[in-house]
């Protein structure tokens, strides 16, 4: 076995992919220059349309899909965006989880 598998530069590196594979991604947003008017769109993560993989919290509390936000794009496609339903004031936190 080659001793460069078993290096600690070598198994920091695996471990540092292994765990960016895994964990979720996490936006978070606490200020912005302006409010996000209704039906206004905000960037996050990449995700899957249609498969539940986000947790969308405002001011710490979970928002649910289809009341305060919804996804953007086709089911089964990528997408980046999200779309909310209400007002966001601009010192308002986003925190979006893509699990």
């Amino acid at each position: 076995m080659s001793m460069e598998l078993l290096d600690k530069s070598g198994l920091a590196y695996f471990w540092t992919k292994i765990k960016a594979y895994f964990a979720p991604s996490v936006v978070s947003s606490a200020s912005r220059s302006a409010d996000i008017a209704a039906d206004g769109t905000f960037t996050v993560p990449s995700y899957t349309v249609g498969k539940q993989q986000l947790l969308v919290y405002l001011d710490g509390c979970l928002s649910r899909q289809g009341d305060g936000w919804d996804e953007v794009g086709t089911a089964g496609d990528a997408s980046t965006t999200i779309k909310f339903n209400q007002l966001i004031p601009m010192d308002m936190e986003i925190v979006v989880r893509v699990n």
